[in-house]
């Protein structure tokens, strides 16, 4: 079964539709008419746990960079970086995907609102994965050119990369 892409958000949704079954059941979907099966209500649920998981253990991540004193280093602000751009992704990206799965795949919160989520969607998606390729370097550099990879030299490229990967993702 072949789907195209659904770019419902630029979509007008009228306030008419209503729930026609009327069953007011708990997996009921607001505005749709239609309900979850019960393989949907488990895939939203898992969702939901995956969205609370990934902001949890990410500022896990963060609180133990900043408290733990041995991990102001180099390696570890590249894994901080990673760890932020994580968290604006399970802040501010995934809870309205949640709502966009909920309703149908049918966004309904407004143009602004769509143009927004998509925006942060691109940007921190954008930011992860960069930082994910920054930490690759900053390993292989690490490994290829031990002795001319200083300290001093390691900082100074992490900052740049982390300046760089964060301003690219502006531009992506």
């Amino acid at each position: 079964m072949d789907r195209s892409p659904n770019f419902t958000c630029f979509s007008v949704t009228t306030s008419t539709e209503s729930n026609s079954s009327g069953s007011g059941s708990l997996a009921d979907l607001p505005g749709t008419g239609r309900s979850l099966s019960v393989f949907g209500v488990l895939v939203l649920t898992l969702l939901a746990l995956l969205m609370v998981a990934t902001f949890l253990w990410n500022v896990l991540v963060l609180a133990t960079i900043l408290r733990v004193r041995t991990f102001h280093r180099v390696p570890h602000n590249l894994v901080a970086s990673m760890a932020i751009s994580d968290v604006m992704v399970a802040a501010l990206v995934m809870p309205l995907s949640l709502v966009h799965e909920l309703s149908g795949r049918r966004w309904r919160l407004g143009r602004l609102l769509c143009q927004v989520w998509i925006s942060c969607d691109v940007l921190c998606c954008t930011a992860s994965i960069w930082n994910v390729t920054a930490i690759a370097l900053d390993r292989y550099w690490s490994i290829t050119r031990h002795l001319e990879y200083t300290l001093r030299t390691r900082r100074r490229i992490s900052n740049i990369m982390i300046n760089f990967l964060h301003m690219g993702s502006l531009y992506a």
